[in-house]
């Protein structure tokens, strides 16, 4: 997530806010993207760079620098490139068990880092939802329609 991001969350924080004055029945849901090439990038930059010791002790912060390094030295690169976006696409197919786990925990400590935010802030969610809730479905619509020759 980046400040722009952020910027849609407060803004939708205060429609949210708005409404529940106005008597309205609200029900507050933070989508997530927590798929594509940034979480290949980030993967690719953990095998390269983690260390699960540093993950355990300061999560965010030991992502962050992962993260940056990562794209620092392997993103201006083709193969940096097709690496991660190879580590992207086997997460969208559940093809490696090893590198789910790896990104359910970094979903993890992301998310646990944005709920103290949002606190601090004020912001409330009654649901959380991730983009990677969606990838079957819509691949499976995709699917349909390639069949059905609407796409």
């Amino acid at each position: 997530m980046h400040m722009g991001h952020f910027r849609a969350t407060v803004i939708g924080n205060f429609v949210r806010n708005i409404n529940v004055a106005a008597g309205n029945n609200v029900v507050a849901i933070n989508y997530l993207g927590d798929w594509g090439t940034q979480f290949g990038m980030l993967s690719l930059g953990f095998q390269k760079f983690g260390d699960h010791t540093l993950l355990d002790n300061d999560p965010l912060k030991h992502l962050h620098s992962v993260y940056v390094r990562a794209c620092r030295t392997l993103g201006d690169s083709e193969p940096g490139k097709s690496d991660a976006s190879a580590l992207a696409t086997l997460l969208e197919h559940s093809k490696d068990p090893e590198l789910l786990d790896l990104w359910q925990r970094f979903r993890s400590v992301s998310l646990a880092e944005l709920k103290k935010l949002y606190l601090r802030m004020n912001i409330q969610f009654d649901r959380y939802e991730f983009e990677s809730q969606f990838v079957k479905r819509a691949m499976d619509v995709v699917n349909r329609l390639i069949a059905s020759r609407l796409a």
